[in-house]
């Protein structure tokens, strides 16, 4: 499989640039977050798989508003963080939007995520998704190794949705009637920095509270909880 985030870009100096929204190779591994409520889907973020078992990770504080609004989590968050495993309640969801380009042909696959585990004190939730056999996925290491000051960090995640006011039918979508092109759009972004900061312990009381680090670019709202990669190791973003 060929795979170059960067080659998209137009210059060297380009701190961000945009890659195909629809079929590059990163979005077999790197995929659109969904929330469900109720049979109605909203875009929220950004996940991506690690490991043979297709497990699934992205930010928590992507799945705050599914966490507020599930019954099942009101006695069981802490800080707003989720602790151990937890299943979602009837009629709340979480989905990833798995896309590739095959022989010129668009194959995409609403991919529901059936239970949520929560690496606190990090900002890291893994999901488990509900079937995988037949799917195409990137396989990709995890590092929990803090990077160096100076390293080069490339995030890779999605932004600017597009789709309906009232949020997605899934009806629509389990019939195959939705029109995924024309009533949804979202854009690949890559954004290359540098980092600035290491903490060990954490960033700031109400954020990170695990170590982290920090680089000279902002990414995109939409991009949390997609891959960063520096030249030695993959992290959760």
């Amino acid at each position: 499989m060929r795979m170059n985030p960067r080659e998209y870009r137009n210059s060297p100096e380009d701190r961000e640039w945009e890659l195909p929204a629809w079929g590059h190779p990163i979005s077999q591994g790197v995929m659109p977050l969904f929330i469900g409520v109720h049979g109605r889907l909203f875009p929220i973020g950004t996940a991506f798989t690690t490991g043979k078992l297709h497990f699934m990770v992205t930010a928590t504080h992507n799945i705050e508003q599914i966490m507020a609004r599930d019954p099942r989590f009101a006695h069981k968050i802490n800080r707003g963080r989720p602790e151990g495993a937890h299943d979602l309640s009837d009629g709340h969801a979480l989905y990833v939007l798995h896309h590739r380009l095959e022989n010129d042909v668009m194959h995409l696959t609403l991919w529901p995520l059936r239970k949520i585990d929560g690496a606190s004190p990090t900002d890291v939730v893994f999901a488990s998704p509900q079937y995988g056999g037949e799917i195409q996925t990137l396989i990709s290491p995890l590092s929990f190794d803090i990077p160096s000051i100076g390293e080069k960090v490339l995030s890779l995640g999605y932004s600017e949705f597009t789709y309906p006011e009232e949020g997605i039918d899934l009806a629509e979508v389990k019939a195959g009637t939705f029109d995924w092109h024309g009533a949804y759009a979202h854009h690949l972004f890559a954004t290359e920095g540098t980092v600035q900061r290491v903490f060990t312990k954490q960033f700031s009381s109400g954020f990170v509270a695990g170590p982290c680090f920090a680089f000279d670019v902002t990414i995109r709202h939409g991009m949390s909880g997609g891959r960063s990669i520096t030249g030695r190791a993959m992290y959760a973003g």
